[in-house]
Protein backbone atom coordinates (compact mmCIF):
# COMPACT_ATOMS: atom_id res chain seq x y z
CA UNK A 1 0.00 0.00 0.00
CA UNK A 2 1.01 3.84 -0.13
CA UNK A 3 2.91 4.82 2.66
CA UNK A 4 1.57 8.54 3.59
CA UNK A 5 2.20 8.66 6.97
CA UNK A 6 5.12 10.17 6.18
CA UNK A 7 3.75 13.47 4.31
CA UNK A 8 2.07 16.43 5.35
CA UNK A 9 -1.00 15.87 2.90
CA UNK A 10 -2.02 12.60 3.28
CA UNK A 11 -3.33 10.74 -0.73
CA UNK A 12 -7.16 10.46 -0.53
CA UNK A 13 -7.99 6.68 -1.01
CA UNK A 14 -10.02 6.01 -4.32
CA UNK A 15 -12.35 3.25 -3.72
CA UNK A 16 -13.05 1.83 -7.00
CA UNK A 17 -16.16 0.25 -5.95
CA UNK A 18 -17.90 3.60 -5.50
CA UNK A 19 -21.18 4.09 -7.31
CA UNK A 20 -21.30 3.22 -11.05
CA UNK A 21 -22.90 6.45 -12.20
CA UNK A 22 -20.11 8.55 -9.74
CA UNK A 23 -17.33 6.22 -11.57
CA UNK A 24 -18.83 6.70 -15.28
CA UNK A 25 -18.35 10.97 -15.16
CA UNK A 26 -17.43 11.45 -18.88
CA UNK A 27 -13.29 12.48 -19.47
CA UNK A 28 -12.42 15.86 -20.93
CA UNK A 29 -9.00 16.55 -22.30
CA UNK A 30 -5.99 14.35 -23.05
CA UNK A 31 -5.28 11.14 -21.35
CA UNK A 32 -1.90 10.70 -19.88
CA UNK A 33 0.40 8.27 -17.98
CA UNK A 34 3.88 7.74 -16.96
CA UNK A 35 5.31 4.58 -15.22
CA UNK A 36 8.70 4.52 -13.44
CA UNK A 37 10.44 1.47 -11.89
CA UNK A 38 14.11 1.57 -10.20
CA UNK A 39 14.99 -2.13 -10.73
CA UNK A 40 14.86 -4.06 -14.07
CA UNK A 41 11.63 -5.51 -14.51
CA UNK A 42 10.07 -8.60 -13.93
CA UNK A 43 8.13 -10.50 -16.62
CA UNK A 44 5.28 -9.75 -13.38
CA UNK A 45 5.79 -5.49 -14.00
CA UNK A 46 5.79 -6.22 -17.52
CA UNK A 47 2.07 -7.51 -17.78
CA UNK A 48 1.01 -4.65 -15.48
CA UNK A 49 2.39 -2.08 -18.30
CA UNK A 50 0.88 -3.87 -20.92
CA UNK A 51 -2.55 -3.91 -19.52
CA UNK A 52 -2.14 -0.33 -18.59
CA UNK A 53 -1.04 0.56 -21.55
CA UNK A 54 -3.08 -1.83 -24.30
CA UNK A 55 -4.77 -4.85 -23.25
CA UNK A 56 -7.07 -3.55 -20.21
CA UNK A 57 -10.65 -2.70 -20.84
CA UNK A 58 -9.66 0.33 -18.71
CA UNK A 59 -6.42 1.14 -20.80
CA UNK A 60 -4.72 4.12 -22.17
CA UNK A 61 -5.29 2.75 -25.80
CA UNK A 62 -9.15 1.77 -24.67
CA UNK A 63 -9.77 5.56 -23.76
CA UNK A 64 -8.72 6.39 -27.16
CA UNK A 65 -11.76 5.00 -28.56
CA UNK A 66 -13.87 7.36 -30.81
CA UNK A 67 -17.04 6.34 -29.09
CA UNK A 68 -15.80 7.69 -25.82
CA UNK A 69 -18.26 5.46 -23.58
CA UNK A 70 -15.69 3.28 -21.46
CA UNK A 71 -16.23 4.14 -17.31
CA UNK A 72 -13.21 7.21 -17.20
CA UNK A 73 -13.30 9.35 -14.51
CA UNK A 74 -13.77 13.04 -15.56
CA UNK A 75 -12.48 16.05 -13.76
CA UNK A 76 -14.16 18.13 -11.10
CA UNK A 77 -14.27 21.45 -12.35
CA UNK A 78 -14.49 21.54 -16.20
CA UNK A 79 -12.04 24.52 -17.60
CA UNK A 80 -13.68 24.47 -20.86
CA UNK A 81 -16.64 26.47 -22.67
CA UNK A 82 -20.00 24.34 -22.56
CA UNK A 83 -20.21 23.11 -26.29
CA UNK A 84 -16.71 22.17 -26.11
CA UNK A 85 -17.69 20.18 -23.17
CA UNK A 86 -20.62 19.04 -25.31
CA UNK A 87 -18.42 17.90 -28.35
CA UNK A 88 -15.68 16.59 -26.51
CA UNK A 89 -18.01 14.54 -23.95
CA UNK A 90 -18.66 11.87 -26.57
CA UNK A 91 -15.44 11.89 -28.81
CA UNK A 92 -13.03 9.66 -26.72
CA UNK A 93 -9.19 10.67 -27.46
CA UNK A 94 -8.79 9.82 -31.15
CA UNK A 95 -6.66 13.39 -32.17
CA UNK A 96 -2.90 11.21 -32.17
CA UNK A 97 -0.68 9.21 -29.37
CA UNK A 98 2.73 9.73 -28.39
CA UNK A 99 5.28 7.27 -25.90
CA UNK A 100 8.14 8.26 -24.58
CA UNK A 101 10.79 5.50 -23.14
CA UNK A 102 13.70 6.12 -20.81
CA UNK A 103 16.18 3.09 -20.70
CA UNK A 104 19.00 2.65 -18.31
CA UNK A 105 22.51 3.86 -19.47
CA UNK A 106 21.03 5.85 -22.15
CA UNK A 107 20.20 9.79 -21.73
CA UNK A 108 18.21 10.37 -24.43
CA UNK A 109 14.83 8.93 -24.49
CA UNK A 110 13.20 7.31 -27.25
CA UNK A 111 9.54 8.73 -28.76
CA UNK A 112 6.78 7.63 -31.05
CA UNK A 113 4.57 9.69 -32.07
CA UNK A 114 1.35 9.57 -34.26
CA UNK A 115 -1.59 12.07 -35.91
CA UNK A 116 -3.31 8.47 -35.44
CA UNK A 117 -6.37 7.23 -33.05
CA UNK A 118 -4.08 4.89 -30.61
CA UNK A 119 -7.41 2.53 -30.33
CA UNK A 120 -7.28 1.77 -34.32
CA UNK A 121 -3.73 2.19 -35.17
CA UNK A 122 -1.38 -1.10 -35.18
CA UNK A 123 1.49 0.82 -34.75
CA UNK A 124 0.61 1.47 -31.23
CA UNK A 125 0.51 -1.75 -30.16
CA UNK A 126 3.94 -2.49 -31.54
CA UNK A 127 5.25 0.39 -30.41
CA UNK A 128 3.63 -0.69 -27.01
CA UNK A 129 4.93 -4.72 -27.56
CA UNK A 130 8.51 -3.34 -28.28
CA UNK A 131 9.03 -0.77 -26.18
CA UNK A 132 7.66 -3.37 -23.35
CA UNK A 133 10.40 -6.34 -24.13
CA UNK A 134 13.43 -4.02 -23.97
CA UNK A 135 12.58 -2.72 -20.17
CA UNK A 136 12.91 0.82 -20.03
CA UNK A 137 13.37 2.54 -16.72
CA UNK A 138 10.20 4.92 -17.59
CA UNK A 139 7.28 5.10 -19.77
CA UNK A 140 5.26 8.15 -20.42
CA UNK A 141 2.60 7.67 -22.61
CA UNK A 142 -0.39 9.93 -24.19
CA UNK A 143 -3.47 10.12 -26.13
CA UNK A 144 -4.37 13.56 -27.16
CA UNK A 145 -7.81 15.42 -27.11
CA UNK A 146 -7.00 18.52 -29.53
CA UNK A 147 -8.10 21.63 -28.57
CA UNK A 148 -9.55 24.33 -30.42
CA UNK A 149 -6.91 26.72 -29.51
CA UNK A 150 -4.22 23.93 -30.56
CA UNK A 151 -5.30 22.42 -33.39
CA UNK A 152 -4.41 20.86 -35.64
CA UNK A 153 -4.57 17.02 -35.43
CA UNK A 154 -0.58 16.61 -36.47
CA UNK A 155 2.32 14.35 -35.23
CA UNK A 156 4.29 17.71 -34.77
CA UNK A 157 1.40 18.25 -31.73
CA UNK A 158 1.25 14.74 -30.37
CA UNK A 159 2.69 14.32 -27.18
CA UNK A 160 5.39 13.87 -25.36
CA UNK A 161 7.48 16.06 -26.50
CA UNK A 162 11.11 15.72 -25.59
CA UNK A 163 14.70 18.22 -25.28
CA UNK A 164 18.26 16.17 -24.03
CA UNK A 165 16.75 14.05 -21.66
CA UNK A 166 13.70 15.13 -21.06
CA UNK A 167 10.28 13.92 -21.76
CA UNK A 168 7.14 15.79 -21.11
CA UNK A 169 3.23 15.32 -21.52
CA UNK A 170 0.01 17.45 -20.38
CA UNK A 171 -3.51 17.53 -20.40
CA UNK A 172 -5.65 20.99 -19.80
CA UNK A 173 -5.08 24.34 -21.04
CA UNK A 174 -2.13 26.99 -20.35
CA UNK A 175 -2.69 29.62 -22.61
CA UNK A 176 -0.11 31.76 -20.84
CA UNK A 177 2.47 30.06 -22.77
CA UNK A 178 1.06 31.28 -25.99
CA UNK A 179 0.98 34.68 -24.87
CA UNK A 180 3.26 37.26 -27.03
CA UNK A 181 5.88 38.02 -24.54
CA UNK A 182 6.72 34.13 -23.49
CA UNK A 183 6.55 33.27 -27.10
CA UNK A 184 9.02 35.84 -27.84
CA UNK A 185 11.47 34.33 -25.04
CA UNK A 186 11.22 31.11 -26.26
CA UNK A 187 12.08 31.54 -29.67
CA UNK A 188 14.82 34.31 -28.41
CA UNK A 189 16.80 34.57 -25.80
CA UNK A 190 15.85 30.47 -24.59
CA UNK A 191 16.55 29.61 -28.02
CA UNK A 192 19.68 30.94 -28.01
CA UNK A 193 20.49 28.97 -24.64
CA UNK A 194 18.51 25.48 -25.49
CA UNK A 195 19.39 25.58 -29.28
CA UNK A 196 15.68 24.09 -29.52
CA UNK A 197 12.37 25.27 -29.77
CA UNK A 198 8.80 23.75 -30.20
CA UNK A 199 8.24 22.05 -33.71
CA UNK A 200 4.35 22.36 -33.04
CA UNK A 201 2.09 25.08 -31.85
CA UNK A 202 0.48 23.65 -29.11
CA UNK A 203 0.66 25.68 -25.18
CA UNK A 204 2.07 22.18 -23.77
CA UNK A 205 5.42 21.91 -25.83
CA UNK A 206 5.57 26.16 -25.27
CA UNK A 207 5.41 25.47 -21.47
CA UNK A 208 7.81 22.59 -21.80
CA UNK A 209 10.58 24.80 -24.01
CA UNK A 210 9.91 27.89 -21.52
CA UNK A 211 10.78 25.42 -18.42
CA UNK A 212 13.57 24.10 -20.12
CA UNK A 213 15.37 27.77 -20.98
CA UNK A 214 14.11 29.11 -17.46
CA UNK A 215 16.30 25.69 -15.99
CA UNK A 216 19.47 26.47 -18.46
CA UNK A 217 19.35 30.23 -17.95
CA UNK A 218 18.99 29.48 -13.59
CA UNK A 219 21.29 26.99 -13.45
CA UNK A 220 23.48 26.48 -16.70
CA UNK A 221 22.46 23.19 -17.63
CA UNK A 222 18.61 20.63 -17.81
CA UNK A 223 20.86 18.10 -16.34
CA UNK A 224 19.06 17.18 -13.02
CA UNK A 225 21.88 15.15 -11.98
CA UNK A 226 24.42 18.26 -11.98
CA UNK A 227 21.32 21.11 -10.63
CA UNK A 228 19.84 18.80 -8.19
CA UNK A 229 16.06 17.58 -7.33
CA UNK A 230 15.34 20.35 -4.98
CA UNK A 231 16.51 23.15 -7.30
CA UNK A 232 14.96 21.78 -10.44
CA UNK A 233 11.54 21.02 -8.51
CA UNK A 234 11.80 25.12 -7.37
CA UNK A 235 12.68 26.36 -11.19
CA UNK A 236 9.64 24.19 -12.59
CA UNK A 237 7.22 25.41 -10.00
CA UNK A 238 8.18 29.26 -10.55
CA UNK A 239 7.80 28.21 -14.65
CA UNK A 240 3.97 27.52 -13.63
CA UNK A 241 3.20 29.83 -11.34
CA UNK A 242 4.26 32.50 -14.00
CA UNK A 243 2.24 30.88 -16.86
CA UNK A 244 -0.67 30.52 -14.42
CA UNK A 245 -0.63 34.72 -13.93
CA UNK A 246 -0.68 34.89 -17.71
CA UNK A 247 -3.28 32.70 -18.25
CA UNK A 248 -6.51 34.68 -18.62
CA UNK A 249 -9.77 33.28 -15.82
CA UNK A 250 -13.13 33.34 -17.16
CA UNK A 251 -16.25 30.97 -16.47
CA UNK A 252 -19.51 30.20 -18.34
CA UNK A 253 -23.25 29.30 -17.51
CA UNK A 254 -24.46 25.99 -17.55
CA UNK A 255 -27.80 25.82 -18.15
CA UNK A 256 -28.61 22.39 -17.60
CA UNK A 257 -28.62 20.79 -21.06
CA UNK A 258 -25.52 18.50 -20.69
CA UNK A 259 -26.08 15.89 -18.22
CA UNK A 260 -28.58 18.18 -16.09
CA UNK A 261 -25.48 20.00 -14.64
CA UNK A 262 -26.10 23.24 -13.82
CA UNK A 263 -23.62 26.66 -12.62
CA UNK A 264 -20.70 27.81 -13.28
CA UNK A 265 -17.61 26.29 -15.64
CA UNK A 266 -14.67 27.09 -14.59
CA UNK A 267 -12.16 28.16 -17.45
CA UNK A 268 -8.91 28.28 -15.32
CA UNK A 269 -5.80 27.25 -16.42
CA UNK A 270 -5.49 23.65 -15.97
CA UNK A 271 -2.32 22.06 -15.84
CA UNK A 272 -1.52 18.19 -15.13
CA UNK A 273 1.80 16.94 -16.45
CA UNK A 274 4.15 14.25 -16.16
CA UNK A 275 7.59 14.96 -17.21
CA UNK A 276 10.84 12.34 -17.14
CA UNK A 277 14.83 12.96 -17.26
CA UNK A 278 14.90 9.25 -16.85
CA UNK A 279 16.02 8.86 -13.28
CA UNK A 280 12.47 10.34 -11.47
CA UNK A 281 8.89 11.53 -12.79
CA UNK A 282 7.80 14.82 -11.74
CA UNK A 283 4.23 15.66 -11.91
CA UNK A 284 1.89 18.44 -11.34
CA UNK A 285 -1.97 18.21 -10.84
CA UNK A 286 -4.06 21.20 -11.06
CA UNK A 287 -7.73 20.78 -12.36
CA UNK A 288 -7.83 17.79 -13.59
CA UNK A 289 -7.71 14.49 -11.74
CA UNK A 290 -4.11 12.67 -11.33
CA UNK A 291 -3.77 9.41 -9.29
CA UNK A 292 -0.56 8.00 -8.09
CA UNK A 293 -0.50 4.11 -8.37
CA UNK A 294 2.16 1.52 -6.70
CA UNK A 295 2.86 -2.16 -8.10
CA UNK A 296 4.48 -4.52 -5.78
CA UNK A 297 5.64 -7.84 -7.16
CA UNK A 298 7.18 -11.43 -5.96
CA UNK A 299 10.21 -9.99 -5.22
CA UNK A 300 8.67 -6.78 -2.75
CA UNK A 301 9.79 -4.30 -5.74
CA UNK A 302 7.56 -1.15 -6.34
CA UNK A 303 6.64 0.11 -9.41
CA UNK A 304 4.50 3.89 -9.65
CA UNK A 305 2.14 5.16 -11.72
CA UNK A 306 1.02 8.52 -12.55
CA UNK A 307 -2.23 8.66 -14.63
CA UNK A 308 -5.15 10.44 -15.15
CA UNK A 309 -7.25 7.56 -14.81
CA UNK A 310 -7.22 4.36 -12.64
CA UNK A 311 -6.54 1.17 -14.30
CA UNK A 312 -6.75 -2.24 -12.35
CA UNK A 313 -4.96 -5.17 -14.24
CA UNK A 314 -6.96 -8.38 -14.27
CA UNK A 315 -4.09 -10.86 -14.82
CA UNK A 316 -1.32 -9.86 -11.63
CA UNK A 317 -1.91 -11.48 -8.42
CA UNK A 318 -1.80 -7.93 -6.76
CA UNK A 319 -4.05 -5.15 -7.26
CA UNK A 320 -2.39 -1.44 -7.94
CA UNK A 321 -3.15 0.44 -4.97
CA UNK A 322 -4.46 4.14 -6.35
CA UNK A 323 -4.46 7.60 -4.20
CA UNK A 324 -5.19 10.78 -5.60
CA UNK A 325 -2.55 13.44 -5.87
CA UNK A 326 -4.22 16.54 -4.20
CA UNK A 327 -5.00 19.25 -6.52
CA UNK A 328 -1.98 22.15 -6.49
CA UNK A 329 0.75 19.67 -5.79
CA UNK A 330 3.70 17.91 -7.41
CA UNK A 331 4.89 14.56 -6.56
CA UNK A 332 8.39 13.75 -7.85
CA UNK A 333 8.91 10.14 -7.65
CA UNK A 334 13.04 9.52 -7.25
CA UNK A 335 15.57 7.55 -5.49
CA UNK A 336 15.93 8.81 -1.71
CA UNK A 337 19.04 8.82 0.12
CA UNK A 338 18.86 5.12 0.81
CA UNK A 339 18.38 4.04 -3.28
CA UNK A 340 15.17 3.46 -2.75
CA UNK A 341 12.40 4.49 -4.73
CA UNK A 342 9.87 6.52 -3.28
CA UNK A 343 7.18 9.65 -3.74
CA UNK A 344 7.90 13.19 -2.62
CA UNK A 345 4.55 15.30 -2.47
CA UNK A 346 5.05 19.34 -2.50
CA UNK A 347 2.38 22.01 -2.92
CA UNK A 348 3.03 24.32 -5.08
CA UNK A 349 2.18 27.06 -2.38
CA UNK A 350 5.80 25.62 -0.38
CA UNK A 351 7.52 26.28 -3.20
CA UNK A 352 6.19 29.92 -4.37
CA UNK A 353 5.47 31.80 -1.94
CA UNK A 354 2.97 34.52 -3.27
CA UNK A 355 1.62 31.56 -5.38
CA UNK A 356 -2.34 32.37 -3.66
CA UNK A 357 -1.92 36.12 -3.42
CA UNK A 358 -1.59 35.00 -7.69
CA UNK A 359 -4.55 33.33 -7.87
CA UNK A 360 -6.45 36.10 -6.06
CA UNK A 361 -5.82 38.75 -7.50
CA UNK A 362 -6.71 37.80 -11.00
CA UNK A 363 -10.27 38.78 -11.95
CA UNK A 364 -12.55 36.86 -13.18
CA UNK A 365 -13.71 38.02 -16.59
Amino acid sequence: MLNTSNYSHNLTAFNRQQNPIENNKLAFGCRIMGMIKAEEPTVEDDIVRKECLETNKESLKAQSTPQGNIQRNGIKEAYNVEDYFKIYSQRGNPDGWGVSAHFRNYHVPFIKKSKDCAATDANYDKTINDLIAKHPKVILAHIRLASPECKPVSEKNAHPFSYKDWSFEHNGFMGGALKPEIQDKIKGSYYLLLGDRPKGNTDSESTFYYFMGKLKEQHGSTDTSKIGIEKTKQTFADTLVELFDKTDLKTWDLDGSVMNVKGKLDLSPACNIISSDGNMIMAFRKGHELYLGEYTNLKGEHQYIVSSETVQPENPRERIHWGEIPDGHMVVVAKNEKGVLQPEFTPLSYLVQNYDKIRDKKKVK
